[in-house]
């Protein structure tokens, strides 16, 4: 499990996007994740997620991977 907690001090809704990386060679499953379009690519899962004006938001994302 990942948790990263953002907050967001503009005026307006930032996107935000979020990478985590894992060995190349191994194999990843997300199970469940907050982002929006999951992506899986070289050695990075990656998501995108919007963050409303003056709110904090904590993003979540499960996963594993095989050797």
């Amino acid at each position: 499990v990942v948790v990263y907690k953002v907050e967001n001090y503009k005026k307006e809704n930032v996107k935000l996007e979020i990478r985590e990386t894992f060995p190349r060679r191994s194999e990843v499953e997300v199970i469940s994740s907050d982002l929006e379009k999951v992506t899986i690519a070289n050695g990075r899962i990656g998501g995108w997620i919007t963050i409303p004006a003056g709110k904090t938001r904590e993003i979540s994302m499960v996963y594993q991977y095989k050797w």
